[in-house]
């Protein structure tokens, strides 16, 4: 799975071994746990913590598919 600015954080958590350390490393950890999760995606959790998207992106694509 590719992972884009409109995936879902939720779905990205399913889909990506690893994913929540990803999180971790950029500051956005809580992401993991938010009720916004379902509906929140990667780049609305990126510009709300103030993190690189691209740089996100790019360390989340590096990832394992589940």
């Amino acid at each position: 799975m590719t992972v884009t600015e409109k995936t879902k954080i939720a779905d990205l958590l399913k889909w990506k071994r690893g994913a929540e350390e990803v999180l971790r490393r950029f500051g956005i950890e809580h992401c993991s746990r938010c009720s916004a999760m379902e509906i929140e995606t990667v780049e609305e959790g990126a510009i709300s913590h103030g993190c690189d998207l691209r740089e996100l992106l790019d360390a989340l694509n590096k990832l394992d598919d589940a």
